[in-house]
């Protein structure tokens, strides 16, 4: 995936928009990152950001919090907040398996957003395919009562194994009048489109 950082930001402003992972891991007030300070909501693989800037964008008033495991897409999305000056998002550089373990606090999140994940097709690189059981609980942790866990895939296996990682949880039930109505596409889900395939979605709330 390619993804260039422009050139005619300040280096020093497209940091402004990252946020360091502590090393070693510990627990963040991530409310605190933002000013004013408040409740966050975060997308778990952003890419390229294509739904993390349209919705920062029309939501000013909700912070948010993108994390992907890839540096150069971490910079590429941060120059493009820096751009639009967008104040209500930072992105940070971590395995998401790492991030909810050990940097998200208890019952802190008021969202999470879990979409497109890499469904690692050859069987040697399953190992690496992230939605499990463990990382589901994870979910149910860090999110706040009544926050919102917002799941979208379009291939069906990835779908129906995320839904089921989630109905597993005690803590998390499927609420289908929470569904976000997404502010945009993604590249996936426009692929997916222009092949006739399904995507599926839905969203589970934190008693």
């Amino acid at each position: 995936m390619s993804a260039r950082v422009p050139r005619d930001i300040p280096v020093d402003v497209i940091r402004s928009y990252v946020v360091e992972a502590p090393d070693p891991p510990r627990a963040l007030d991530l409310a605190g990152l933002f000013d004013p300070p408040g409740p966050v909501e975060v997308e778990i693989g952003f890419g390229k950001g294509r739904f993390l800037v349209t919705a920062a964008e029309l939501q000013p008033d909700i912070r948010f919090l993108g994390v992907e495991i890839r540096h150069v897409l971490r910079d590429f999305v941060a120059a493009r907040l820096a751009k639009r000056s967008l104040t209500n998002a930072r992105v940070m550089q971590a395995d998401a398996r790492v991030f909810l373990r050990e940097i998200v606090p208890n019952a802190s999140l008021q969202a999470i957003h879990f979409y497109f994940p890499d469904p690692w097709w050859k069987k040697r690189h399953h190992k690496r395919r992230i939605w499990n059981s463990e990382l589901f609980a994870e979910f149910e942790r860090a999110l706040a009562p009544n926050g919102v866990l917002h799941l979208a895939s379009d291939v069906a296996m990835v779908f129906d194994e995320m839904c089921a990682c989630a109905r597993e949880r005690p803590g998390l039930r499927e609420d289908r009048s929470a569904e976000l109505e997404p502010p945009c596409t993604t590249n996936f889900e426009d692929k997916a489109g222009a092949e006739g395939r399904v995507v599926g979605r839905t969203a589970f709330v934190r008693d």
